[in-house]
Order: structure tokens, then C-alpha cells, then sequence
């Protein structure tokens, strides 16, 4: 009876050993809350370095016939990540954007993370849009001077708080939106010393 036991313990780890991830971070759970992504409306998956993200776009509206509230989405997210052997911390966001605004009109997307149990947080550099019509792709990053890096050791959660807002600088005559979708964060990682 041993024999078995001592046969399956082993391939066991050597299953664990060869896989490619072994390791390396996990994504455990992601919760999300705000006007723009309520409870349990967003997915993620961790590959490689990049937490990819299933979510509705943060959209606002603002000018004439727009509701007050409506000027601002937001988005709070924490990700739970087991690192027992490395640190973590986030070094750019992944975006897609589009805008149907009126000549005068612009919107900010602003970003900040904040890791748990580090007591540090940073923002993310902000993405304006501006013009008529607009859409594309881009990707907000933070100074590698301001990057937060999990502890060492069990599970942390990052914290990231998502906004997009209509300026209040500008007047906006015509009715107009604008659409952010955050599609991954991306990683940077190194091992405990």
C-alpha cells in the first residue's frame, strides 16, 4: 500500500514541476463594483504576464439632454494573486476607446492602482479624447519609480479604480459620448529575494 501512495505523490509533483507555470503568479478571484461594472460583471484571466479583461465599456455622456450622473463611469476592481515566489505589480493598462462628441467636447480616462499589505498606490498616465468620431487603442502606463510590487510571500490583492469623466473645462453644445474599455493589465514580475 505504500508503494502506491508513494508512486502517485511522486508523479504528482513531477506533474507540477513541469508545468510551465509553476511558480509563477495565479489569478485567484477578481471582484468588481461601480457604475460602470456592477457586481460579477467582469472576467479576467491570467496568461503569461497580462491579466486579460472580459468587461463593459466605462461610456459617459454629457451637452445638451444629458443626465448629470451620466458625465462619469467608474470602475473598481480587485484582483486577488497568489505569488508565494515572486513580486508583482502592474505596469501599464491596455485600452480601446471610441467617441461620438461634439467639436468642443473631451473626456479623461483616469487609472490608479494600489497593491494590499504594501500601503502604496500610483496612477496610471490619463487618456484624453478628444474630436468627433473617434476610436482606437491604447495603452496608459506609470513610471517604473512609481510601480507598487506586492510582498513576498501568500496571496495579495491589487486594487485599480477606473474612471472616465467628461471634462468640466470645455462646454459641450451637442449632445455627445465617449467609451473606454479596459482590456488587460499588464504585468511586471520578478522573483523574492
Amino acid at each position: 500500500m505504500q508503494a502506491i501512495v508513494t508512486t502517485v505523490t511522486v508523479s504528482a509533483l513531477f506533474t507540477l514541476a513541469a508545468s510551465p507555470a509553476f511558480g509563477a503568479p495565479r489569478l485567484r478571484s477578481v471582484q468588481s463594483a461601480g457604475s460602470g461594472c456592477y457586481a460579477g460583471s467582469v472576467d479576467a484571466e491570467l496568461r503569461g504576464n497580462v491579466v486579460e479583461l472580459t468587461m463593459d465599456p466605462l461610456q459617459n455622456e454629457g451637452g445638451r439632454g444629458a443626465n448629470f450622473a451620466s458625465a462619469r463611469s467608474n470602475c473598481s476592481l480587485i484582483l486577488s494573486i497568489s505569488s508565494p515566489r515572486q513580486q508583482v505589480a502592474v505596469e501599464a493598462i491596455d485600452l480601446e476607446y471610441s467617441s461620438d462628441l461634439g467639436r468642443t467636447g473631451s473626456s479623461t480616462f483616469a487609472s490608479f492602482v494600489y497593491v494590499q499589505g504594501g500601503g502604496t498606490n500610483y496612477a496610471f498616465d490619463d487618456l484624453s479624447i478628444d474630436g468627433q468620431n473617434s476610436e482606437g487603442e491604447a495603452t496608459v502606463g506609470a513610471w517604473d519609480d512609481q510601480l507598487a510590487w506586492t510582498p513576498c510571500g501568500g496571496g495579495r490583492a491589487l486594487g485599480f479604480s477606473l474612471a472616465n469623466t467628461f471634462d468640466r473645462g470645455r462646454t459641450l453644445s451637442d449632445y455627445g459620448t465617449t467609451s473606454v474599455t479596459p482590456k488587460a493589465f499588464r504585468l511586471r514580475v520578478r522573483s523574492c529575494r
